[in-house]
């Protein structure tokens, strides 16, 4: 069978053959208006994507009411469902809120009365566990399904009434019930539940580990003797807690051993730990100097360059060929102005959410040094707790002013459920702004944030106060000899002062 087909050269097309025929072939639009260029048309559509997602963007939700009247130190989200929420503020008040419709569903108040720091929720969310400074561990027992709790308890109208020292709203004692303490050696400042097993652990001068069936811990981990404010459990690797001292440490700890595994010491205190959902060897912390920061737990005992890491013992010379230990940040994410107090992870590992004393919250995406998202409201005083929901899509903030507020992860999506066509359009847009985020226009419209005037104007000090270090260094390397200029760390090295193993 004989198959005729159409050949024509480049070089015929190009008119580089010779001969009065050569004539070079361009293509030409015959209708420029009707079939334009198609990034040009992409930037503009991108541009106009820009801009409506600032236009549309509501972030602030609602703020849950009744709310509590001193400030909110501690929120916990139910591990099994989406719609249960945990609340703790320095009164002494418990709160169980269903956020579907925005109400309390229990209200309690463990005597003795005194400040709870934290609130937890146990691994299949039967119970949920606060802790206070009367040495107390208070265990208030829950249905696991929220909409069938909040069934049960009924329209919550107002406190129902007093009995054995804690407040219920009326209908709900159906609904909750079951309550019982452990009684601890001292105060206790935070608390969080292991995600497989009835298990859970609660941070003092020690980090001690619980047992639901149990009275007494069956666990204590110590290094040093300065008091403990968090603690928090890995949810991949579960033999995993880390947790942060007074002294400026952040601690390693498992289970399986008899002592902790290593100890980070920072330049400033670090405030919160929390481990990243989806990569267990990734931490981020909360310090006082207004930075999170993100470890990979793999390199903290790790050296610089190719050589693995080599022990040191007592009595031995380090040989000239193993460099110092090289230990930094991964990433450290930089913007907010006040000490970072409260670090939640999305259940995708994506994101994460960050509340400061500037009275500010931040969503941050893991890799990235600064954040996407400010979050604020006129009202809202310093944050001390921050909490991503179940299903990623808000976030929830219990601040100094009592309130708990909920907002949206994602500004300018809409909170309806989205028909086919809708998404499409959403998905379209976000993929354009990405694409073209490197033009001066469409990134000036999508990184503008509002921030107040007390937030702007210590961001202008700081940035004042870096470009005078930067200055001052600059100085000392130019009247410096050769060689004996002073190495300036980076920026991922400066806050770190040692490790310890």
């Amino acid at each position: 069978m004989k198959v005729k087909v159409l050949s024509r050269s480049d070089a015929s097309w190009n008119g580089t053959t010779d001969g009065a025929g050569a004539v070079r072939r361009t293509g030409r639009n015959p209708a420029p208006h009707l079939h334009p260029p198609l990034r040009p048309l992409e930037a503009v559509r991108a541009l106009n994507a820009a801009k409506v997602g600032r236009m549309l963007a509501r972030p602030f939700l609602f703020s849950l009411e009744p709310g509590h009247v001193d400030g909110v130190y501690g929120l916990a989200r139910s591990r099994t469902t989406t719609s249960l929420v945990a609340s703790a503020s320095a009164d002494g008040e418990l709160k169980l809120w269903h956020l579907p419709s925005q109400r309390s569903i229990a209200v309690r108040t463990p005597l003795p009365r005194a400040f709870i720091r934290d609130v937890a929720f146990s691994c299949d969310s039967s119970r949920v566990l606060a802790v206070s400074d009367a040495k107390l561990v208070y265990a208030m027992r829950v249905a696991a399904d929220g909409d069938t709790l909040q069934a049960r308890a009924g329209p919550v109208e107002g406190v129902g009434g007093v009995h054995g020292g804690e407040e219920t709203p009326a209908g709900a004692s159906a609904a909750v019930g079951g309550e019982m303490s452990y009684l601890a050696s001292a105060p206790l400042s935070a608390i969080d539940a292991h995600y497989k097993r009835p298990v859970f652990a609660t941070a003092s001068d020690a980090v001690e580990v619980w047992d639901e069936t149990r009275s007494e811990p069956i666990q204590r981990l110590t290094w040093g003797v300065d008091s403990l404010h968090t603690v928090s459990w890995n949810p991949v690797e579960q033999d995993l807690l880390a947790s942060a001292a007074s002294d400026r440490s952040v601690t390693l700890y498992d289970i399986r051993e008899r002592t902790p595994l290593r100890k980070l010491v920072m330049a400033l205190r670090a405030n919160t730990v929390a481990w990243n959902p989806m990569e267990a060897f990734n931490f981020t912390i909360g310090c006082d100097d207004g930075n999170c920061y993100s470890f990979d737990m793999r390199l903290l005992g790790g050296f610089s360059g190719d050589k693995a890491a080599r022990p040191v013992t007592a009595g031995t010379r380090r040989s000239r060929d193993v460099k110092e230990p090289a230990v930094r940040a991964r990433t450290v994410h930089k913007d907010h102005v006040g000490a970072v107090m409260s670090v939640s992870y999305s259940p995708t590992g994506r994101e994460f959410a960050s509340g400061s004393y500037d009275r500010t919250v931040r969503l941050w995406d893991a890799q990235a040094s600064r954040s996407k998202e400010v979050y604020h409201t006129r009202r809202m005083q310093k944050v001390f707790s921050v909490l991503y929901s179940g299903d990623g899509r808000y976030v929830l903030s219990g601040s100094d002013d009592s309130d708990v507020r909920v907002w949206k992860a994602d500004a300018a999506r809409p909170i309806k459920p989205l028909l086919p066509p809708e998404q499409a359009a959403l998905n379209s847009a976000s993929a354009l702004v990405e694409r073209y985020s490197a033009l001066p226009d469409v990134r000036r419209i999508a990184k503008k944030r509002h921030v107040p005037k007390p937030v702007k104007a210590a961001q202008l000090m700081r940035a004042e106060i870096a470009a005078n270090e930067e200055r001052k260094h600059r100085n000392v390397v130019a009247n410096s000899g050769k060689g004996k200029a002073p190495k300036r760390k980076s920026v991922k090295e400066r806050s770190i002062v040692t490790t310890l193993e």
